[in-house]
């Protein structure tokens, strides 16, 4: 019997040689360790026959040409979501005329403000004025904001609700493919918390509401951003293609990944 095969599909403009660390070249080492063949597709110009293919293209619009190519595969991972703008599911959003008095964040209305764009060489609807979301202003109210960035699509101000305690701001990452799925609380000193800002972590359990989040914008693999603002889980950021940086320790960062890595399997039975 052949093996399975996993086909991961990625933007035409980047190349083996070029390509980025993502979280899933992790979860390949897994699989091709269970025995299963993973091959990289880059466009859709070569069809190359897989039983799985994850549509793995890194810009916040995925073009329709891939989606539809993924379709042509007997399973095909997050072909169901094209658009991961942050105007798409965001619950905090403000405009100019907004009845609200408190605080405010500016961010690129693009998956981390753009970059992914940047790489494969697409300008339009970046947002230029910030490299990366630490760039990310606060203003007191929003009567501060530069009307620029209530004007340009490429911008969305939304209520500044952090996670905080202990004198830290906090951020839950759920992380998951099929049926699996990770989830830690990293905590910072700085309002963007990521991988340069964190502190520390612990493992936490989402609630329902996110995993709802989820299967409303039929993430199949991806990560979601949130905090607990009281008893209520905002949603801050969603990715479909998440990079390798470590916010955990590496003894549970592979583990981690091994448990998420048995979530193809949700998808080959």
């Amino acid at each position: 019997m052949s093996r399975k095969r996993i086909a991961i599909l990625f933007h035409e403009r980047q190349s083996e040689q070029r390509l980025p660390l993502y979280a899933i070249h992790y979860l390949s080492e897994f699989w091709r360790a269970d025995g299963l063949e993973v091959v990289h597709l880059f466009g859709v110009e070569e069809f190359v026959p897989a039983d799985v293919v994850v549509v793995h293209v890194d810009v916040s619009i995925v073009p329709d040409e891939y989606l539809e190519f993924a379709r042509r595969y007997p399973v095909a991972i997050n072909a169901r979501i094209g658009d991961i703008r942050k105007s798409r599911f965001s619950t905090l959003r403000v405009t100019r005329d907004s009845d609200y008095a408190g605080p405010v964040i500016v961010k690129s209305d693009l998956n981390y403000a753009g970059a992914p764009e940047r790489m494969v060489g697409e300008s339009h609807g970046v947002a230029t004025p910030f490299d990366t979301p630490v760039e990310y202003p606060i203003f007191e109210r929003i009567g501060d904001v530069p009307r620029p960035f209530f004007d340009s699509p490429e911008f969305i101000v939304e209520r500044f609700v952090p996670e905080r305690a202990n004198g830290l701001y906090h951020v839950r990452l759920l992380d998951f493919l099929g049926d699996r799925y990770t989830c830690v609380r990293v905590s910072a000193k700085h309002h963007v918390v990521g991988v340069a800002s964190q502190v520390g972590y612990e493992e936490v359990i989402p609630p329902p509401e996110v995993f709802e989040i989820r299967r409303r914008l039929k993430l199949d693999y991806g990560k979601i951003d949130y905090v607990m603002h009281g008893s209520t889980p905002v949603v801050l950021d969603v990715n479909k293609t998440m990079g390798a940086g470590n916010v955990t320790a590496p003894d549970d960062l592979r583990a981690m990944r091994r448990h998420r890595a048995a979530g193809i399997y949700a998808f080959l039975r």
